[in-house]
């Protein structure tokens, strides 16, 4: 367990978003400080993670979208077989 301790001014606006939000105060703090340690760590978004897919699909014929989903699914099978996703 963590202890933290605020000047007043941002105990007040603490406070105040946990109000307008419905939230406890505690989870105001959790949810911040998760987001910003997700930022510092740089967690892999979703886009960042598809990054080496998006793109990538080659094709001598013309595709519809089914098509398309279906050669997306299996790259992304292929990736998660062969540990690179």
């Amino acid at each position: 367990m963590t202890s933290v301790r605020f000047d007043p001014a941002v105990e007040a606006r603490l406070k105040r978003v946990a109000e307008l939000t419905g939230k406890t105060v505690s989870r105001v703090v959790q949810e911040a400080v998760e987001e910003h340690c997700n930022a510092v760590l740089q967690e892999e978004t979703l886009d960042a993670a598809l990054a080496g897919f998006i793109g990538c699909l080659r094709s001598s014929k013309p595709t519809d979208a089914s098509q398309i989903e279906a050669a997306f699914g299996e790259i992304l099978e292929e990736k998660k077989r062969t540990g690179h996703l």
